[in-house]
């Protein structure tokens, strides 16, 4: 299924696409699929429609792009400048040019946006808003007048955000991604150890987090359900009744630290706690439940 499809599948179970925040989560997700040898969705995708003022203005001006622009060239053009014709364009956000700040204040000086934020919060207020088209027109005419192709104004967007609003900047990219081929690439695939960025209709398999709420007094913590819905070839199953909708397959893996006194080593005890966990998942809606327990050793600091 489709990027869009995806969330809201796994927002139906109550929870959404998969966040992976670092190196331990990833590599637990890693070794749960890795012999699948499948791609799927995960809950971090390029907010390409977050455009804002760096002066934290009003929300509603008019976009004036150059054509073929915002392209987000190479997946790395989250920042926007303004052309001696008016256009805008975006661009990396490290390139050095000249920048707007205030009303319309050029400053003649080689530096990056954010050098160029800093510079103008320092001897002004901020970069330029350019909230009305004759503001506009006069940028575009200070340029012209001083031989200038483009300088920096206060317009820039998010970047690669996760659905849950997790702020983690782990990024395990497979080389040369994130790339936005045929700058169409806004949606973020997990396949192997490696992400990529990926056409948000295509159709692929789904990892869905969800938190089990477990009032059991045996655990002190939520458990966190990872849960993959593997995508279903064409052909390869027999059709479902024109009354029903198609069913997608699923595999669901469990982590979770527990602090009990009981002895987890005892088969009573497994039992009631694979009870739970098993409980949990069917109060979420799923059925044909089958929990594994497994000793894993204990790490260093723990």
């Amino acid at each position: 299924m489709s990027w869009d499809a995806a969330q809201e599948l796994c927002s139906q179970r109550g929870g959404d696409l998969a966040s992976i925040s670092d190196e331990l989560q990833h590599s637990m997700i890693y070794n749960m699929t890795n012999d699948m040898n499948i791609s799927f969705w995960i809950g971090l995708r390029d907010d390409v429609n977050s455009w804002r003022w760096s002066l934290n203005t009003s929300s509603h001006f008019v976009l004036r792009w150059e054509q073929s622009e915002p392209d987000n060239a190479n997946s790395s053009e989250h920042c926007a400048s303004i052309s001696d014709i008016g256009s805008w364009r975006d661009r990396d956000c490290s390139v050095q040019m000249p920048f707007f700040c205030d009303d319309g204040v050029l400053v003649n000086l080689e530096k990056s946006w954010s050098e160029a934020l800093a510079h103008c919060r320092t001897l002004y207020t901020d970069l330029s808003a350019v909230l009305l088209s004759t503001t506009n027109q006069i940028l575009a005419d200070e340029l012209k007048d001083r031989h200038l192709q483009e300088a920096w104004i206060g317009l820039y967007r998010d970047s690669w955000k996760w659905v849950d609003s997790t702020t983690s900047s782990f990024r395990p990219w497979a080389p040369d991604e994130p790339d936005n081929k045929n700058n169409a690439e806004g949606c973020v695939a997990m396949s192997g150890e490696h992400w990529y960025d990926r056409t948000c209709n295509l159709e692929m398999s789904v990892l869905c987090q969800l938190c089990i709420i477990n009032h059991q007094t045996i655990l002190t913590n939520n458990v966190n359900a990872y849960v993959l819905f593997e995508k279903v070839e064409k052909g390869s199953e027999p059709p479902e009744p024109a009354d029903q909708e198609p069913q997608a397959q699923s595999q669901i893996f469990l982590k979770t630290k527990l602090r009990t006194e009981c002895d987890l080593t005892h088969p009573d005890s497994r039992a009631h706690l694979s009870q739970q966990y098993t409980a949990a998942l069917r109060q979420r809606g799923f059925s044909d439940v089958n929990v594994t327990i497994r000793n894993v050793k204990k790490q260093p600091n723990e």
